[in-house]
């Protein structure tokens, strides 16, 4: 009896994506998510490396992108963006609820 291999089935988890920086901007924070479907990359900039605020806003992208099964919203707000817009005297959370929900 001749003993055949099952084919190969991949049974790892998918990875968080890492904070990090860039070797040309050494002090700034960045998180690179791939959309689940398409493949396709994108940069988040998250603000100055190490900061209480781009750890925070770093885990609300990865939140984000996550609770949106890991794909890339087609209207994306950058995080640089959304940071410099006039106060609305929202926080971030609801500005992060209102991109996810698109209002």
């Amino acid at each position: 009896m001749l003993h055949r291999a099952l084919p190969f089935r991949s049974t790892a988890i998918p990875k968080t994506p890492t904070y990090r920086s860039r070797k040309d901007y050494p002090d700034k924070a960045i998180v690179t998510l791939t959309d689940s479907a398409t493949g396709k990359r994108r940069d988040d900039w998250l603000g100055r490396l190490n900061s209480r605020e781009s750890r925070e806003m770093y885990h609300r992208v990865i939140a984000a992108w996550e609770a949106n099964q890991r794909r890339l919203p087609n209207d994306h707000l950058r995080t640089e963006e959304a940071a410099r817009q006039p106060a609305n005297h929202d926080g971030p959370d609801q500005v992060l609820v209102k991109h996810i929900s698109g209002r």
